[in-house]
Formats: C-alpha cells, structure tokens, sequence
C-alpha cells in the first residue's frame, strides 16, 4: 500500500474485498441464504435499519428468517475508504420484497454506511447503518437487470 493510500484511505472500490462480499451478501438476501449470511456477518455484528429498529446478528438473523423475504437487493455508487483492518463502504441501497405476516410488499432506497474488519480470519460486516433516502435518488431509470454493483 502506497504512503498516499494511508494517508487518504480512499481505495478504488472494485478492488476491495468488501465490495465482493457486500454483493454476496446481496444475493444471499435475494436467495433467503442464511449460510451464507451466517458467514459474512461478525458475531459483533450491529445492524440499523432505516425504520430506526436496531438488531444484533442473532435478532438479525432471526428477523430474516422469520419476517421478511427480498426479491430484489441493489446497490449503487459504492465508495470505499480503508485503513488497514477497517473498511468503509458507503452507497445507495434499494430493496423491495415483502413482510411474511401479512404478504405487504415494500421497496425502499437507502444510503448505507458499514463497517468492514478483517482481524486475520476474512472480511466481516460489523456495523450497518441504513438511513431512508428520495426513490428518485436512486440513479437507474427503472430497474437494475444485471444486479451488478456500479460506480
């Protein structure tokens, strides 16, 4: 890593691992894969979402399995600032799906802030915090087919 690297943080965002998780973590969503997810969340793990509600990864883990179910997760201009075991993301979010006690769908577009770390066994998501944005912010006119995660 290059001294300027350090001294910014800023990293191209492509080239960070937590950008490939972040999408798995996406398509475990979309997929109701809890293995997966199970893998890519820290024990630690603190998640905010943008109704306010607050889950630890176990009431997370919980919630996804019993409350809701994504048919779409997308995510847009992901940025990536990193300090050695400690990376940034920030981005937009869109999700739609539906709540399993009453079949209600819902889409959403949220900016999202987490926390990655790696402490030697691989990267995990930490912290997210998801704050409710304008529909219109998000920046694909319809839909996202690829599900590719853009610039």
């Amino acid at each position: 890593m290059t001294d300027a690297t350090l001294a910014t943080g800023r990293r191209g965002h492509a080239e960070h691992p937590s950008v490939l998780l972040e999408f798995e973590r996406c398509r475990a969503l979309e997929r109701s894969d809890l293995d997966a997810l199970d893998t890519i969340f820290a024990e630690t793990l603190t998640y905010i979402h943008s109704t306010g509600a607050v889950h630890d990864r176990a009431q997370l883990m919980e919630y996804l399995r019993s409350s809701v179910r994504f048919s779409h997760v997308r995510r847009s201009g992901i940025a990536v600032s990193h300090w050695g075991s400690l990376a940034i993301c920030t981005g937009l979010l869109k999700l739609q799906g539906y709540r399993l006690a009453d079949s209600v769908p819902f889409e959403s577009v949220s900016f999202v802030t987490q926390a990655w770390t790696n402490h030697g066994t691989g990267w995990r998501l930490g912290l997210m915090q998801s704050t409710k944005v304008a529909d219109t912010l998000w920046p694909m006119a319809g839909n996202n087919p690829t599900g590719i995660i853009d610039e």
